[in-house]
């Protein structure tokens, strides 16, 4: 249940990463590093200046959240603990990896961001067993495990990118960090749509499973593994997607139709 409303929240997020993504693309085959850095300065603050207000957001909703999605009484304060702590606590982790994953992959690195991901993947997946088995601290343990395999992921990611920020001339300074019109306006007109659409079938999701979380706990539960199915299943043709808007965008922008 945590899981269907965090999703819905964190599309806003990636419907911005992703348009950074494409634009820094275009930028990197049309050669044009000084619009890159602006894009990467504009990428890191608008996505965390939404991240710490859908946090707020969350924390202030949290059982407007739980009550409309209809969740059975048995797993509500779980539902809860876990909801708050990916929410409040891991959303910045969150919103931060997939920004400077978006930035990597834009210039056609794929590579790090894969490396990235399995360093939170093996922490989060130890974490989980010895949270959850040995010290018995439920769906917070789970949330927990999450956020911290996120924060290490995004910690990890944001120092590969300072090491190598002459290779994509960023430089880290506050003023990099300042909104530029015409930067925002590129992102705002490519971003919007991307954010609605994410939101859109998210919103769909979340009606379905306020329906199906009225059935009971099973019901519920039996949700939740589809959903982590589907997820899987997903991967591939996402995969693909996000490997040709790259090459795309690259091409388009050396002007290679």
């Amino acid at each position: 249940v945590g899981a269907d409303i965090l999703f819905l929240v964190i599309s806003l997020i990636m419907g911005f990463s992703n348009a950074g993504q494409v634009l820094i693309a275009q930028s990197t085959g049309a050669g044009e590093m000084d619009r890159i850095k602006k894009l990467i300065g504009n990428m890191y603050t608008v996505t965390f200046a939404l991240a710490v207000l859908i946090a707020v957001i969350c924390y202030f909703a949290d059982d407007w959240f739980l009550r409309a999605l209809n969740t059975p009484e048995v797993a509500y304060d779980e539902a809860k603990r876990y909801f708050l702590t990916c929410a409040v606590g891991g959303i910045v982790f969150s919103a931060g990896y997939n920004v400077t994953c978006a930035i990597l992959r834009g210039m056609g690195n794929s590579k790090q961001p894969c490396i990235f991901i399995a360093i939170a993947a093996i922490i989060n997946m130890i974490l989980d067993v010895w949270f959850v088995k040995y010290l018995h601290m439920g769906a917070f343990g789970a949330a927990l495990a999450t956020v911290i395999g996120q924060g290490i992921s995004f910690i990890t990611a944001i120092i590969y990118l300072y090491i190598n920020k002459e290779k994509f001339g960023f430089d880290f300074k506050a003023k990099s960090f300042a909104l530029d019109k015409e930067t925002m306006s590129s992102l705002l007109r490519l971003g919007l749509p991307m954010s609605l659409q994410t939101a859109a079938v998210s919103l769909s999701k979340v009606f379905l499973a306020a329906w199906i979380n009225a059935c009971g706990v099973v019901y519920t539960a039996l949700a939740g593994i589809y959903n982590k199915v589907g997820m899987m299943i997903n991967i591939l043709s996402s995969s693909l997607t996000t490997a040709g808007g790259t090459i795309v965008g690259q091409n388009i922008g050396a002007g290679k139709y």
